[in-house]
């Protein structure tokens, strides 16, 4: 089973697109608090979530930059350096 639990902020409004089949799409960049390690401030965990159809419609009406948010759903990683 591939699922993940997040709670964040937004770090940016919602970025919504239609698909050129006329699905919609919605990225937001969240921003995800980690625990104090050895008392020290962790910075926190950027990820980027995609959402599709009506619930795309739904993010982009209702979220913006600052907003919490909580999120379930399957994670998809990749990783790479500038």
């Amino acid at each position: 089973m591939n699922t993940i639990s997040l709670i964040g902020r937004l770090t940016r409004d919602p970025d919504h697109r239609v698909s050129p089949n006329g699905t919609d799409i919605c990225k937001l960049r969240v921003a995800v608090p980690r625990r104090k390690t050895n008392g020290e401030e962790q910075p926190p965990v950027y990820v980027t979530v995609v959402a599709f159809g009506a619930q795309a419609r739904t993010a982009n009406e209702y979220l913006a930059k600052g907003r919490q948010v909580g999120i379930t759903g399957r994670l998809d990683y990749s990783e790479w350096t500038a």
